[in-house]
């Protein structure tokens, strides 16, 4: 086989034509040979774009090309309360019937001077408390609910279902980290208000008004009012007291200079502070739980000549809560007197809100034989023509190194030759001239 010299009558030129064909084909085997193999391991990159994808195509889609997929909105901004529902379950006092108008308005007032303190006093003050720290709980959290769904979500493209829930998640527990915080920002204000301006209750438990008449010599009276403070002892029987800390606990007793005020709460769970909002939330509801607690208040009641209506319903220990009957409100209450945040939100409404015109995304596919073929008699057009010009350049290349090899082997050889023929002189010179002086030693011997 010769492609270059197929006529020529230069037997040289005929071997190298001869040569460089099968180069050539030896060549364009192996180049075609590495196409195939390149496109074999190699993978094609496809850009493809769906319009109007349904909320179907786009959650199959995602399951196959979740990193690579892009999907605009067409509205970025969307109001949370597009998607999102929120309701609260509060505490079951704050639906009871302890804190409706009718039961705690009938409750006595004492407002008269007396030697001791005891829940009476300040019953009616209790629950209606309680119904505050409800209306205070429910007018916070319906506010910041409403913030909150009128707030957009800012969203470039669509999210996954599985990021929307991780998103959802977040602003709900920043929603109720921010509805915590200022829920008790705004009760630990009016706490501090209350005490700084000495705010005096019918409990009568940091000062103590004294009345004073004075009668002058011209006929004439004098009304003043004594101020004193109220003592007590706290757990470390130091004696504390309300207008200096508003954090006193009153459980036993409390003096004043000129007497002793006894304390009697009378009921389990019943706790004392230096104010109503303290009294409260020092104490538990663990008594209105039971039959027995409310028949005794009942009994009090009718001693102070007040009648109680006898169909009022206790709380329920079978409802389901997270709070012990004997918890604290004050620990109910720092948690917004709630029992669970009720969430709901969909996705589909997310979807149809964010509504994206198209999705787009980029996927690797192995190239098939079709392909493989297809580029190949695309470039073996290109790679005829280079190896066809390459492969006589090649041969005469080698050849020409060939020859200065030969070369350099024929002006060695003579070198060589000189070389050994100069050796064998040497050693031939050598064994004459030890024969010539071997005689000579002879001979001398010989005459001796």
């Amino acid at each position: 086989m010769n492609l270059y010299t197929p006529h020529s009558r230069d037997q040289i030129r005929v071997y190298h034509g001869c040569l460089a064909t099968w180069l050539y084909i030896i060549l364009l085997l192996i180049s075609i040979y590495i196409i195939i193999l390149f496109f074999d391991l190699s993978s094609q990159t496809i850009n493809e774009t769906i319009p109007n994808p349904s909320i179907e195509q786009y959650e199959k889609l995602q399951k196959q090309y979740s990193t690579k997929l892009m999907c605009p909105c067409t509205q970025i901004s969307i109001p949370y309360g597009d998607f999102m529902k929120i309701k609260v379950r509060y505490h079951q006092i704050c639906s009871s019937d302890f804190i409706q108008p009718w039961w705690y308005e009938n409750l006595p007032l004492l407002t008269s001077h007396t030697t001791k303190l005891d829940f009476l006093s300040f019953a009616s003050s209790y629950f209606q408390t309680l119904s505050k720290f409800c209306n205070f709980a429910n007018t916070t959290v319906n506010d910041t609910i409403k913030r909150f769904l009128t707030t957009n979500s800012v969203k470039a493209q669509i999210l996954s279902n599985d990021s929307f829930i991780l998103e959802v998640n977040s602003w709900t527990n920043k929603l109720i980290e921010v509805t915590r915080t200022e829920f008790l920002y705004s009760m630990s204000l009016t706490n501090a208000s209350l005490h700084s301006d000495q705010y005096l209750s019918n409990m009568k438990t940091s000062t103590q008004l004294q009345p004073l008449l004075t009668q002058f010599s011209n006929g004439r009276y004098s009304i003043s009012v004594a101020v004193h403070a109220l003592s007590t002892m706290d757990i470390k029987k130091k004696t504390c007291y309300c207008v200096l800390d508003s954090t006193c606990s009153l459980n036993y007793k409390m003096h004043q200079q000129l007497y002793t005020i006894d304390i009697d709460w009378q009921l389990e769970g019943i706790h004392g502070g230096c104010s109503i909002i303290d009294s409260v939330l020092k104490s538990s509801m663990i008594c209105w739980f039971k039959d027995s607690c409310l028949t005794r208040l009942q009994l009090l009641s009718s001693k102070a000549g007040v009648l109680q209506p006898l169909s009022i319903n206790l709380l329920d220990r079978k409802l389901p809560s997270r709070y012990s009957p004997d918890t604290s409100i004050e620990t109910i209450f720092n948690e917004i007197m709630i029992e669970d945040w009720n969430f709901s939100y969909s996705f589909e409404n997310f979807y149809h809100k964010c509504k994206p015109l198209s999705c787009s995304f980029t996927y690797e596919k192995k190239a098939n034989i079709v392909y493989i073929i297809t580029v190949i008699t695309s470039l073996i057009g290109g790679i005829d023509i280079i190896l066809r010009l390459i492969s006589p350049t090649i041969i005469k290349i080698i050849f020409k190194f060939i020859g200065a090899f030969k070369h350099c082997r024929s002006l060695q050889v003579p070198t060589i030759q000189q070389e050994n023929h100069r050796k064998l002189f040497v050693i031939l010179s050598s064994i004459y001239f030890r024969g010539i002086n071997s005689n000579r030693c002879k001979k001398s011997l010989k005459y001796v």
